[in-house]
């Protein structure tokens, strides 16, 4: 295997809905890995096989796997931590064997299973307008990250997450580093619950040119992909200054 081809996976927004028929599959929230003996390529094509722990390789057979790497803290930001210094925390969920074209999902998910792995609930396969309709009277509120839509034959795989958008008041900030350096690296804010996140993603340089005095008590709309077991938002992201708010 060299250099594996990633099959583009791209979001769902709104719009005109993709056509087609799709298997569905719980989305992990990890990095895209495609395995196979003696070989691991996340994105960027550099073999990482001999990072990877025991418990993945020893498992590893000359079919093509392609799945997502995790850790039990289920954050795909923990997943690089890991394999830098804790690599016996990394977890395999292949959910697709693409060189066996010939068994269908829900074959390959057995296979999967019966070889040793976890890999991500199959959900079933649906039309595309189908699929976006349980997405939005079901499956949005039951599973954990969001969905991955695999389309049956060739295609762009198409990916939907939960999301979720709140307003949260500026208490501090977080001076930024590197090219960010003199400027706003991030915002801590405390949302209605009580609970404190940190929100660089999504400022532009305008905004983070702002004197850190003149931000203090502002409130801001940001978005994530839910809430964590601790009440903070994952992957919190900026969206707007809330200037119809009063300062706090």
């Amino acid at each position: 295997m060299n250099h594996p081809m990633f099959i583009p996976v791209r979001h769902v927004t709104d719009g005109r809905p993709p056509s087609g028929t799709y298997d569905a599959f719980d989305k992990l929230d990890g990095h895209r890995l495609m395995l196979c003996r003696g070989e691991a390529y996340r994105r960027g094509g550099t073999n990482e096989w001999d990072r990877l722990p025991a418990a993945i390789r020893d498992r590893a057979t000359d079919e093509l796997l392609d799945g997502e790497l995790t850790t039990p803290l289920g954050n795909s930001d923990t997943v690089a931590h890991a394999i830098a210094s804790d690599p016996d925390a990394l977890r395999f969920s292949p959910f697709n064997m693409p060189d066996r074209d010939d068994l269908d999902a829900h074959e390959q998910h057995v296979m999967l299973s019966a070889m040793g792995w976890t890999p991500p609930a199959y959900l079933g396969r649906y039309r595309a307008d189908a699929a976006l309709t349980r997405w939005n009277v079901e499956w949005s509120s039951t599973v954990a990250e969001g969905i991955v839509l695999r389309p049956v034959g060739w295609g762009d795989w198409l990916k939907l997450k939960r999301s979720l958008t709140l307003d949260a008041v500026v208490i501090g900030v977080v001076p930024g580093k590197g090219r960010l350096v003199g400027l706003i690296g991030s915002v801590v804010c405390q949302l209605a619950s009580g609970d404190t996140v940190k929100v660089g993603a999504g400022l532009a340089d305008s905004e983070r040119v702002l004197a850190a005095d003149s931000v203090i008590g502002r409130t801001i709309e940001l978005a994530g992909l839910g809430r964590t077991a601790s009440g903070s938002v994952r992957h919190p992201r900026f969206v707007r200054w809330r200037t119809d708010l009063a300062r706090a």
